[in-house]
């Protein structure tokens, strides 16, 4: 009731094979300068997918704009 997502829909589409990870929209839209992060979008569902997606989302906006700004490394890779 408070994010007003529809029947409180906290992981954003169905967390199923046909719907998780590359079958989600990307960060990157038709409108020009418009991104898109969270669990509705890809890799899915949960808070750490979340914060991944918009890691990855403000990684794509600030390469499109030339800017040598970094982002902190919350997760290491293996």
């Amino acid at each position: 009731r408070f994010t007003l997502n529809r029947h409180a829909a906290v992981y954003g589409w169905e967390n199923a094979p046909d719907q998780t990870g590359s079958k989600r929209p990307d960060p990157d839209t038709p409108i020009d300068g418009l991104y898109i992060a969270g669990s509705w979008t890809a890799p899915g569902a949960g808070f750490l997918r979340a914060v991944g997606s918009g890691v990855r989302t403000a990684e794509l906006a600030l390469s499109r704009t030339g800017s040598e700004a970094t982002i902190p490394r919350f997760m290491s890779a293996a």
